[in-house]
């Protein structure tokens, strides 16, 4: 079974991970390349698709990018920002998920995104506050969580950001977990294919339910298909 359904795809549990193609600064896009985009990311093999949000966005340019993706894919659709009058947007236009949540936005945001029963990543900070703490926020407030350790770049705490994915997975099984492959990817000079195939591996090992990755460099061109094939061999 699943824990979590986010308009129809299983997450967590004993389902297959699920892959989450970001699509870097969507609202900059003109609507039909943002389009474009959507439709090539489903074609690639990726479960839900991801809108992120430049920090100097407006709501109605958020309304605008998830009104242009829902009209080019069935696919659930999620939004990528900390920005509280941006999560609030993309709640009011019909965002399936939220990306993400701390303890600078939940005061401002969680009882709205708790009503809309949207759910939401959530990530630790700001500061030194922990992944736990806003866990516990937001679950006492009535959002149905996925929890993002964060996974770090090569030679920037890689090792030890697994070690915490690790220990979070030992500690709390039934919470979905975030792998942010792309902050991998797309930070290592190496050919993506076989990096993405291990990281699926590793990700498999921490029990994660979404794989989480943009294609914003060329050199990690091909990273959501690479994920797809790798979560379905993975099932296998």
């Amino acid at each position: 079974g699943a824990p979590l359904r986010i308009r129809g795809v299983k997450i967590g549990g004993s389902s297959r991970m699920k892959v989450l193609a970001e699509i870097v600064d969507a609202t900059r896009l003109p609507p039909s390349a943002l389009a474009e985009k959507v439709r090539y990311y489903e074609e690639q093999g990726a479960d839900m698709i991801d809108l992120g949000i430049p920090l100097d966005a407006h709501p109605c340019q958020v309304k605008a990018a998830l009104q242009t993706a829902k009209k080019a894919t069935n696919l659930p659709l999620s939004i990528d920002t900390i920005r509280p009058e941006l999560i609030l947007a993309g709640l009011e236009a019909g965002a399936d998920l939220l990306l993400s949540l701390n303890a600078g936005n939940l005061p401002l945001v969680g009882d709205a995104v708790a009503r809309a029963l949207v759910p939401a990543v959530i990530i630790p900070g700001p500061g030194s506050i922990s992944l736990e703490e806003n866990l516990k926020r937001a679950m006492e407030a009535g959002i149905s969580v996925i929890a993002d350790p964060v996974l770090d770049p090569p030679m920037q705490g890689l090792v030890f950001s697994l070690q915490r994915y690790l220990l979070f997975c030992q500690d709390h099984p039934d919470i979905p977990l975030f792998f942010g492959a792309g902050n991998v990817t797309e930070l290592i000079d190496a050919d993506t294919v076989g990096v993405n195939a291990l990281l699926a591996a590793i990700a498999a090992e921490t029990v994660a339910s979404i794989l989480f990755t943009p294609e914003c460099s060329s050199k990690a061109a091909g990273s959501v298909h690479d994920l797809a094939l790798a979560s379905r061999i993975i099932l296998l």
